[in-house]
């Protein structure tokens, strides 16, 4: 693969990466004069769906514009193999980060963690599952962008059942449970797995490492992960509950979707604080705020449960003290809950629509003892991304302690296709934006093959789905790149040597000529520009070529209907000189001039050769009889017409010559006869009590079974275990027919057979009944 050109564009570099699924390699655009990386798919099943699959989702992902995503360019196929063309970045993956680093600081984790779930929200909207989450594929550039790459070809291995490689083996540790189950999956497995990558970003380590892969994966069916704060005590509840929603077992207790998901970490970067987890938790749950009637919020604790084990003997006292000491505390509490109004049994819902962001509007909720969840996002024209539209409950109605209101986000103006831009000119392309949300800019770049002011490439492909005041840059070209080479010295040389010179540094010259007294006749007098400039490629240089010194003129004399010899002395004497071809002529006797050029009475220089056509006399009338004696009558016609002879016949029986066969000719072969004159053939009918009887046959041939423009045609025919065959014929493909068509004659009963270009086997055959 290393050395080889794909698709006339892509020099193939190295290799950068191999596994059991693909191997990627670091190419070179021509085109576009940039690195690429070319992942070459192996062992991608034949299966027309899975192909058309990950046809589609290469696609769909290439139409997905987000800075944490490893851009698609191009997907083809070579040979049987699958070529996804991407974009190429140069750095480490997350899971060689989190080998040297982990377990990472909280802040870090939580801006790599929006970053990636903002990417996925993006694949999300556009369709687009990724199903293998996981460090391995997450990139880390120079800067320390996370870039997700492999969207959907884990789907489409042949090893994509999860059991087979070891790559799909490393992917059990960060599977749904609803993948390892093989169920259908949706957005939900990819909050899943990333909840498990945030795991291990805050630990160092996946869930149940001491366990092996299948063993850990059965234990994921049916134990939820331990808190990663047991592990990592460094990291916040809230974000420990965060990780803990995102990986629930139940994929309806889970982030609805990657934006909610977005959204709990944003306002975890912004606030300290995570959206709760409405579920119970086997691990830990944190308790909402309650509120007094004076809507002040009294107090906030939060309760962690550890999983109970056998105490000692040694610490029963203090165990059976604290239990005693919290049973006191909870009757203590009951009864002032009992006899006081802190607590109200109903709370009025407030208006959170419209004028509210989602966060606001939590927050309000959060503050009178309800829950704020996000049932649906709508694109809306009018009310800007993240505000609330809409709310469930409606305002003024009433809701107990810890009720959630289920809120409509806005996702902010609808996205609209992205056009396609490609060949366009900068105005063209202004006026096909003109009344979109979107802003273009421009840059220029060098294309070996696409003329100068033509888009070449835009950013953002079309059909993409775009939010309104997106930026698409397009890059237009400037031709092929410029190249500059210094004019050779062609001075005084040959015109042919000249171009040569010129020629060999990419250079064209256009020629004029002048007389010179000093420049010998064929070489250059002058040149611009002048030899050293520094001129770009494929730049005229003007030559001035010497025709030598100036000569006086002369008038060509009339030499027409003259011989061949005085003409001659005519021209000499006019300081002329002279060529001639030969011609044959009814009217011009032979070794007379037919024509001369230039013309009599011209005036020209002394020199100038003067052109003459001499006569031949009248071309010769009469032909040579070919012999056509012993073959088939329709093969004799043909042979006579190729000689510029007709033919008539007549039938006589024969117990010597076969039916259809020529007995005799005349004139006979070898005399001489008058072009287009008859020759009378005589055709045998066989032994006068023969039963044979011939029938003519027209053949048809198509041409687009014919594969050369000249061909031979032969045809042969078996009777009574006798083979005859006619003469091969030549002819040429016709400009204004689609077939050749021949006549023959064929004895009835006998099988026939036809033979293209002395190939031994018939293209047809048949019988004549």
């Amino acid at each position: 693969m290393i050395g080889k050109k794909l698709k006339d564009r892509y020099d193939v570099l190295e290799m950068v990466g191999s596994g059991g699924m693909a191997n990627v390699y670091l190419a070179y655009c021509n085109y576009l004069k940039r690195n690429v990386a070319i992942k070459v798919l192996n062992n991608v099943s034949h299966d027309d769906d899975e192909e058309d699959l990950l046809s589609f989702e290469a696609k769909a992902i290439a139409r997905v514009s987000h800075t944490n995503i490893v851009s698609v360019y191009d997907m083809f196929e070579d040979e049987g193999k699958t070529f996804i063309v991407m974009e190429y970045v140069k750095g480490n993956t997350l899971k060689d980060y989190i080998y040297s680093s982990a377990p990472l600081e909280e802040r870090e984790i939580v801006t790599l963690a929006i970053k990636l779930a903002s990417a996925l929200n993006a694949a999300h909207t556009s369709g687009v599952i990724h199903r293998d989450i996981k460090p391995e594929n997450i990139i880390l550039d120079p800067n320390g962008e996370p870039k997700i790459t492999d969207f959907g070809i884990a789907h489409v291995s042949n090893e994509g059942t999860i059991v087979r490689s070891d790559q799909i083996f490393g992917s059990l540790r960060y599977a749904s449970p609803e993948q390892l189950k093989g169920n259908v999956v949706d957005e939900r497995s990819d909050i899943y797995s990333l909840g498990i990558v945030l795991y291990e970003m805050a630990t160092g380590k996946m869930p149940f490492p001491d366990e092996s892969p299948v063993t850990a994966a059965f234990r994921k069916l049916k134990e939820p992960l331990p808190a990663v704060s047991v592990l990592n005590p460094r990291i916040s509840r809230e974000l420990d509950q965060i990780i803990l929603r995102a990986t629930s077992i139940d994929p309806s207790q889970r982030y609805h979707s990657m934006l909610e998901f977005y959204l709990a970490l944003q306002t975890l970067a912004e606030n300290g604080t995570a959206p709760p987890v409405y579920s119970t938790s086997p691990t830990y749950s944190k308790q909402p705020p309650y509120q007094k009637k004076n809507g002040v919020v009294q107090s906030k604790t939060d309760r962690h449960t550890i999983p109970p084990t056998e105490p000692s003997s040694s610490l029963m006292p203090l165990w059976m003290g604290i239990l005693l000491g919290v049973i006191v505390s909870a009757i203590i509490l009951v009864m002032s809950l009992g006899t006081s109004n802190a607590n109200p049994t109903s709370i009025t819902v407030p208006d959170v629509s419209l004028t509210k962001t989602y966060q606001q509007a939590k927050e309000e909720l959060n503050e009178l003892g309800l829950y704020a969840e996000i049932e649906s996002t709508l694109y809306h024209e009018t009310i800007a991304k993240g505000y609330v539209i809409s709310q469930k409950e409606q305002a003024g109605s009433l809701a107990k302690h810890k009720d959630i209101i289920h809120l409509t986000v806005s996702r902010g103006g609808e996205p609209v296709g992205m056009p396609d831009f490609i060949n366009l000119t900068r105005q063209q392309a202004i006026e096909r934006a003109s009344g979109l949300p979107i802003t273009l800019e421009f840059e220029e770049t060098n294309h070996p093959d696409v003329r100068k002011g033509l888009i070449i490439e835009q950013s953002i492909i079309k059909d993409t789905q775009i939010e309104p005041g997106t930026v698409v840059v397009l890059s237009i070209s400037e031709g092929p790149e410029t190249v500059m080479v210094e004019v050779p010295n062609v001075t005084g040389q040959t015109e042919s040597l000249a171009s040569s010179m010129l020629r060999e540094v990419n250079l064209r010259m256009e020629v004029t000529e002048r007389y010179s007294d000093t420049v010998e006749q064929g070489r250059v007098i002058s040149q611009r520009p002048s030899a050293g400039s520094e001129v770009r490629e494929d730049s005229v240089v003007d030559l001035v070529i010497s025709r030598g010194p100036e000569k006086a003129m002369t008038t060509v004399p009339d030499v027409e209907g003259v011989t061949h010899a005085q003409a001659n002395t005519a021209l000499r004497n006019m300081k002329l000189l002279m060529d001639f071809t030969q011609a044959y002529s009814d009217t011009v006797a032979e070794g007379r001039v037919i024509s001369q050029s230039p013309s009599a009475d011209s005036e020209v220089e002394e020199d100038t050769v003067v052109s003459l056509v001499i006569s031949l006399g009248p071309e010769s009338t009469t032909v040579t009889v070919p012999n056509v004696v012993g073959k088939l009558q329709s093969d004799a016609i043909t042979v006579l017409r190729d000689a510029g002879l007709g033919a008539t016949s007549s039938q006589a029986y024969s117990d010597t010559v076969t039916k259809g066969l020529v007995i005799s000719q005349s004139p006979a072969a070898g005399n001489e006869a008058t072009k287009n004159s008859s020759v009378s053939l005589v055709i045998s009918l066989g032994p006068e009590d023969s039963q044979v009887e011939f029938k003519s046959l027209l053949i048809k041939v198509p041409y687009s079974d014919i594969p050369t423009d000249s061909f031979t045609i032969l045809i042969a025919y078996e009777l009574d275990g006798k083979r005859v065959e006619g003469n091969p014929v030549t002819s040429t493909k016709e400009a204004d027919k689609t077939e050749y068509e021949g006549l023959t004659s064929v004895p009835v009963g006998a099988t026939w057979f036809l033979y293209l270009n002395n190939n031994t086997t018939p293209l047809q055959q048949g019988t004549v009944q």
